[in-house]
């Protein structure tokens, strides 16, 4: 038990309410979120001494179920944007572009692939997310899951950068002057796969927070 710990517990156990023992952590320069996860280890109930609250432990099972959802999450957007785009440029040619660089086998090799990819990741991302997510309703305790709160910012992280990094492209091409009707499509793809990814687990992290 650290020093934090133990002097929250004291505290709780002679009486102290919890929003003085917050007050004088803070005085004393601890920070705000050590203070809430040391008072949070203890129940708010009424009883003679404080009443440890249970603390999640992850399992070699659970860490390898949130391993392959999130594995499956990232092949299914990859592979959702790379086939969209591929739809966009068959849907939109452009001649001067194409008869260089654009090989119909090997694109349509590529399609099959992404579609393949997509069937078999996605539903498998859908099952595995809608069991978490009624586990966690059974048990909100593996909200606390240290792998799955590290997988959720890890992929809040890169949906972050692949936004920021396509708006960088769109403004640098727009300076330029080529904003075609192709280049915009495939830029509204990659911000919509990584805004609704992005938007999805940052109101998990809230939902928990506020649990």
């Amino acid at each position: 038990m650290t020093e934090l710990t133990q002097f929250v517990r004291d505290a709780l156990a002679q009486g102290s309410k919890r929003e003085d023992v917050q007050e004088a952590l803070r005085s004393a320069g601890w920070p705000d979120d050590e203070i809430q996860d040391a008072l949070s280890r203890f129940a708010d109930l009424e009883f003679p001494v404080p009443v440890p609250r249970r603390r999640h432990s992850v399992s070699a099972k659970e860490a390898l179920g949130y391993l392959v959802t999130f594995f499956a999450l990232w092949v299914s957007a990859i592979s959702l944007g790379n086939l969209l785009s591929a739809f966009i440029e068959t849907a939109f040619p452009d001649p001067a572009y194409d008869s260089r660089y654009y090989n119909y086998d090997y694109a349509m090799e590529s399609v099959r692939w992404f579609i393949a990819s997509l069937v078999v990741a996605f539903p498998l991302y859908l099952i595995l997310t809608i069991r978490n997510l009624r586990a966690i309703s059974r048990d909100p305790a593996l909200r606390e899951s240290p792998v799955r709160k590290w997988l959720i910012s890890l992929t809040l992280f890169a949906a972050a950068c692949v936004a920021l990094t396509t708006l960088i492209v769109v403004v640098a091409n727009g300076l330029g002057g080529d904003m075609g009707i192709r280049f915009v499509l495939k830029c509204l793809v990659v911000l919509a796969i990584s805004g609704g990814v992005f938007g999805f687990y940052i109101s998990e992290l809230r939902r928990g927070e506020a649990k």
